[in-house]
């Protein structure tokens, strides 16, 4: 494993959650965090979960794929 695959499983500092959080807000998503290394991505229209993952990545990933739509 590479130190940048490394890098994104670790859970990302307070105020990187705090940028993600924005991000994902403007696209009318929620982002929460459960302890300190469970993340949840809702949909703020209904609360439904878009995703539920303990890999940091996977949620970077996601908020990224949906501000190119």
């Amino acid at each position: 494993m590479t130190e940048d695959s490394e890098k994104w499983r670790e859970p990302p500092k307070l105020f990187d959650f705090f940028d993600w959080s924005d991000r994902a807000e403007k696209l009318g998503f929620r982002l929460q965090r459960y302890g300190s290394k469970l993340f949840a991505l809702r949909r703020e229209s209904d609360d439904e979960l878009m995703t539920d993952v303990s890999d940091w990545q996977q949620i970077a990933e996601l908020i990224e794929r949906l501000e190119t739509l």
